[in-house]
């Protein structure tokens, strides 16, 4: 079951296209926090329509990342330095605990994909941010995809931008 079962495939791949497009612009910093965010607006900037806009819109804000403004729609959440270093700590336990999984359960095949993944990251550099950080990001997950444990792989991949 995933974030997108009550929809057509359509909406699946708008829904989904607009809920990474907003969530990385709201992770680096292109919608600053407490910004109001008109569904007008978004469905100019990412040329689709308002329901996949409103449905990302629910998504991020159970991602924390967006706020729900009783009856005045949606706005970035806000960001403090208290927030960063609990999510910070979060996230090196929890990838702490997937890596030493991962690696106990090391295997020749594992590794293979480790030195592929390492090579395709490395490669990314040149090709650009989205590139890199989507070749970085698969490094990584490639890292504790060893770990068995399917639930804590889920969280460690939600937290990666």
């Amino acid at each position: 079951m995933n974030m997108f079962d009550n929809t057509s495939e359509k909406d699946v791949s708008a829904t989904g296209s607009a809920y990474l497009a907003i969530r990385d612009m709201v992770l680096l910093g292109d919608l600053e926090p407490g910004q109001k965010l008109k569904i007008d607006n978004l469905r100019a900037l990412l040329g689709t329509g308002a329901s996949p806009i409103r449905e990302a819109l629910s998504l991020l804000t159970s991602d924390m990342l967006v706020e729900r403004i009783d009856q005045r729609g949606f706005r970035v959440a806000a960001a403090s330095a208290t927030n960063f270093e609990e999510i910070l700590r979060l996230r090196c336990a929890l990838e702490d605990m997937a890596l030493r999984a991962s690696l106990a359960n090391a295997t020749a095949s594992w590794e293979e994909t480790l030195v592929v993944a390492h090579h395709r990251m490395k490669q990314a550099v040149s090709k650009g941010r989205t590139t890199f950080e989507q070749k970085h990001k698969a490094f990584h997950m490639a890292l504790l995809a060893n770990c068995d444990s399917p639930i804590l792989l889920k969280y460690c991949s939600h937290c990666m931008i």
